[in-house]
Protein backbone atom coordinates (compact mmCIF):
# COMPACT_ATOMS: atom_id res chain seq x y z
CA UNK A 1 0.00 0.00 0.00
CA UNK A 2 2.81 2.46 0.81
CA UNK A 3 4.18 1.51 -2.94
CA UNK A 4 0.78 2.81 -4.23
CA UNK A 5 0.32 5.61 -2.29
CA UNK A 6 -0.05 9.10 -4.28
CA UNK A 7 0.72 11.74 -1.87
CA UNK A 8 -0.36 15.12 -4.75
CA UNK A 9 -3.70 12.78 -4.85
CA UNK A 10 -4.37 12.92 -1.03
CA UNK A 11 -3.83 16.37 -1.13
CA UNK A 12 -6.31 17.01 -3.56
CA UNK A 13 -8.91 15.03 -1.74
CA UNK A 14 -8.44 17.00 1.43
CA UNK A 15 -8.71 20.36 -0.79
CA UNK A 16 -12.38 18.87 -1.65
CA UNK A 17 -13.42 17.22 1.89
CA UNK A 18 -12.76 21.01 2.92
CA UNK A 19 -15.34 22.21 -0.22
CA UNK A 20 -17.30 20.07 1.01
CA UNK A 21 -17.54 20.87 4.58
CA UNK A 22 -17.73 24.89 3.92
CA UNK A 23 -20.71 24.02 1.68
CA UNK A 24 -22.79 21.99 4.11
CA UNK A 25 -22.07 24.89 6.76
CA UNK A 26 -23.02 28.07 4.36
CA UNK A 27 -26.16 25.80 3.08
CA UNK A 28 -27.05 23.00 4.82
CA UNK A 29 -26.04 19.43 5.18
CA UNK A 30 -29.99 18.11 3.60
CA UNK A 31 -31.63 18.46 0.14
CA UNK A 32 -35.12 19.01 -0.10
CA UNK A 33 -35.48 17.29 -3.81
CA UNK A 34 -36.50 14.04 -3.67
CA UNK A 35 -35.96 12.65 -7.36
CA UNK A 36 -32.30 12.13 -8.19
CA UNK A 37 -32.06 14.36 -11.12
CA UNK A 38 -33.38 17.43 -8.58
CA UNK A 39 -30.96 16.78 -6.01
CA UNK A 40 -28.15 17.46 -8.74
CA UNK A 41 -29.80 20.57 -9.34
CA UNK A 42 -30.25 21.57 -6.21
CA UNK A 43 -26.53 20.90 -5.45
CA UNK A 44 -25.27 22.69 -8.13
CA UNK A 45 -27.55 26.26 -6.91
CA UNK A 46 -25.99 26.18 -4.07
CA UNK A 47 -22.71 25.84 -5.82
CA UNK A 48 -22.78 28.79 -7.74
CA UNK A 49 -23.19 31.14 -4.85
CA UNK A 50 -19.84 29.37 -3.59
CA UNK A 51 -17.94 29.63 -6.68
CA UNK A 52 -19.32 33.34 -7.08
CA UNK A 53 -18.10 34.16 -3.36
CA UNK A 54 -14.44 32.88 -3.95
CA UNK A 55 -14.60 34.48 -7.55
CA UNK A 56 -14.87 38.44 -5.68
CA UNK A 57 -12.16 37.52 -3.89
CA UNK A 58 -9.82 36.51 -6.59
CA UNK A 59 -9.30 32.87 -5.58
CA UNK A 60 -9.78 30.97 -9.13
CA UNK A 61 -10.86 27.65 -7.74
CA UNK A 62 -13.98 27.03 -9.05
CA UNK A 63 -16.42 23.58 -7.82
CA UNK A 64 -16.98 21.62 -11.13
CA UNK A 65 -19.74 19.29 -9.80
CA UNK A 66 -20.14 17.40 -13.05
CA UNK A 67 -17.08 15.77 -12.33
CA UNK A 68 -18.38 14.53 -8.88
CA UNK A 69 -21.50 13.06 -10.58
CA UNK A 70 -19.89 11.54 -13.01
CA UNK A 71 -18.52 8.49 -10.48
CA UNK A 72 -21.87 8.11 -9.05
CA UNK A 73 -23.35 4.46 -9.38
CA UNK A 74 -26.80 5.63 -10.62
Amino acid sequence: MRVLFDPELYYQRNKVETVFSVLKRKFGESLKARKYRLQVKEIKIKVIPYNLSRLRKGISVLIVIEEFYKAHPF
